[in-house]
């Protein structure tokens, strides 16, 4: 379910892309992202779940490193090909680098576009935050880089522009419907995932070390 967040990113490629620039062509790259992306995650684990059985011991955290607790490396492993394993270390290595450009560039363009807005603080900041150099926003770049390397921050949003999020507005065609409900699920199963996040420091004997890795975000968020 981690994996699958951020699959809404598309929307934010929109500004700088072509092929994203009307309305029907986002609609139509949103539901080919969903398909593909729930395609991909569901053939994966329906295969691995063909050779791995559900009451493998690496799967109930008997194993120490944590990559050898993912069912497509105990699937290749017990398949008899170890060897495919540093394969797949390779592809999580790797999966996690991009993830982390990908939050790079979000982060970078919202930054941008809050500058834009006028919402970035002092104006000697905010001016140069608007500049871009061949299309890309440098000095975001720049900032949002040293920021991550630190720590993650937020910015609450200004209430004059709550009239802009109206989603009558014509600013914003596209509209999902029942988006109530969905805002609904959405907030219910993120606070699951919250809650049950760090579930394994309560198994007996209680970890405390797990416990502060799972939960250290919620203080920090607040």
């Amino acid at each position: 379910m981690f994996s699958y967040i951020g699959m809404d990113i598309v929307a934010a490629t929109a500004a700088e892309s072509r092929a994203l620039s009307d309305v029907e062509s986002m609609k139509m790259a949103a539901r080919k992202i969903n398909l593909r992306v729930i395609t991909l995650y569901s053939l994966a684990m329906l295969t691995a779940s063909f050779v791995v059985p559900m009451d493998h011991p690496f799967i109930n955290g008997h194993s120490t490193p944590v990559g050898a607790r993912s069912i497509f490396i105990i699937a290749v492993v017990e398949a008899g090909m170890p060897k495919v394993a540093h394969f797949f270390s390779g592809v999580f290595v790797f999966s996690a680098f991009t993830c982390g450009v990908n939050s790079m560039y979000i982060v970078t363009r919202v930054l941008h576009t809050l500058a834009l807005c006028g919402q970035t603080g002092p104006e000697f900041i905010t001016r140069r935050l608007r500049q871009c150099r061949s299309g890309v926003p440098v000095r975001a770049v720049l900032m949002t880089g040293v920021i991550m390397m630190v720590a993650y921050t937020g910015r609450e949003g200004s209430v004059g522009a709550a009239a802009s999020y109206d989603r009558d507005n014509p600013r914003y065609p596209y509209k999902s419907h029942g988006q109530w409900l969905k805002a609904c699920y959405g907030l219910v199963a993120c606070v699951v995932l919250i809650l049950f996040n760090g579930v394994g420091a309560f198994i007996e004997p209680f970890s405390i070390r797990k416990f502060i890795a799972a939960y250290i975000s919620l203080p920090v968020f607040i």
